[in-house]
């Protein structure tokens, strides 16, 4: 029996020695930092633009005289515990994009106790797949008293595959690595949200008071047509909330230019600013519809706007017959191109 002991014994301390053997961490890289931010030919709800308080993304700046209504960018908060006491961090963890897109990322540390002037909010990797590129824009310094903030730039490859892609992004300052932080990107097939920086060549919007919906359609002169349609706006409650869908489309060089042509030779810059429906009459008196109808075209230099409101429609709102002729053309032609839209995004609208 003892001949089989000192064999035994080197096999246990061999199996130890494997059980603790040491795992080798992955290597820390450093995300580059741009000086400036990148410039893009379209603009998203998330791109980030300058305010008085510092960068913010554009669908919680949008201002008075933007006519588009970005979806919300969805933050997450997390709660960070150290020896020194409780801070926070706040970033987007979920992210949608199409393949070949850019997308950004506020990170916002906070400290109850304050960060010195010195210290700077810094990213880094580890294991990226290749398919991800980040970039850092902005030293990380104070955004305001106790918050550090700098932005993330993610952009996938056009070559990425659908479905969900995840990476981790760390954190560290001059004193202290926060360590990685999960971000999940969907990977879709419709492109987010964007719209060209020229402005649309024609503009519809139509209210209805008493039912409680709004749809804005933009036509853009590369052909992009978008639509925003807002519903239970009127009287939202809780579990029917008001919700917001965005279409999109892409129309071709023919469409477009019949469309445009159409406006040109309705003579829809001849009418006045604005019409009012006089009233159906009936067994119980005058109808009319709850509708406010505004259309702006700027087509071959000249800005015409012309509202309606008032009037009934037998084919919801297909059509208001009794419009003057030349306004009911440039709807309907509008109108008929609708059918080509693509529902892109759905979301409730908060209350409030």
């Amino acid at each position: 029996m003892k001949k089989w002991l000192f064999p035994s014994v080197v096999f246990i301390l061999l199996m130890t020695s494997a059980c603790f053997s040491p795992v080798s961490e992955p290597v820390k890289t450093a995300v580059p930092v741009l000086d400036s931010l990148p410039v893009y030919d379209l603009k998203r709800g998330d791109d980030l633009v300058p305010t008085p308080g510092g960068l913010a993304y554009r669908a919680l700046v949008a201002s008075a005289e933007d006519t588009e209504y970005w979806p919300a960018v969805e933050t997450n908060p997390v709660d960070l515990y150290r020896a020194q006491g409780r801070e926070s961090l706040n970033y987007r963890k979920n992210i949608e994009t199409a393949p070949g897109e850019t997308h950004y990322s506020m990170f916002y540390l906070s400290r109850p106790s304050g960060f010195s002037a010195e210290e700077e909010l810094n990213f880094y990797t580890a294991d990226l797949p290749e398919s991800i590129q980040l970039s850092q824009y902005g030293s990380g310094g104070l955004w305001l008293p106790g918050t550090l903030a700098s932005a993330l730039i993610i952009t996938v490859s056009e070559n990425i595959e659908p479905g969900e892609h995840s990476f981790e992004i760390g954190l560290r300052t001059s004193e202290f690595d926060y360590g990685r932080f999960p971000v999940r990107l969907k990977i879709v097939g419709t492109p987010a949200l964007a719209m060209p920086f020229n402005e649309p060549l024609l503009s519809l919007n139509l209210n209805h008071t008493m039912a409680g919906d709004r749809v804005v359609l933009d036509v853009y002169p590369d052909g992009l047509m978008v639509q925003i349609y807002d519903e239970g706006i009127r009287f939202p409650v809780f579990g029917n909330p008001a919700t917001r869908t965005w279409k999109t489309a892409v129309l071709s060089e023919s469409e477009l230019n019949s469309l445009l042509a159409t406006v040109s030779a309705s003579g829809f810059y001849e009418l006045a600013s604005a019409y009012s429906f006089p009233g159906r009459l009936n067994e119980s008196g005058l109808s009319f519809g709850d509708m406010i109808l505004s259309i702006t075209a700027s087509v071959n230099g000249l800005t015409h706007t012309v509202n309606a409101t008032g009037y009934l429609s037998p084919d919801g709102d297909r059509s208001f017959p009794d419009m003057p002729a030349q306004l009911s053309q440039v709807y309907e032609a509008i109108v008929s191109l609708t059918d080509k839209l693509v529902t892109v995004i759905q979301q409730e609208i908060p209350q409030g």
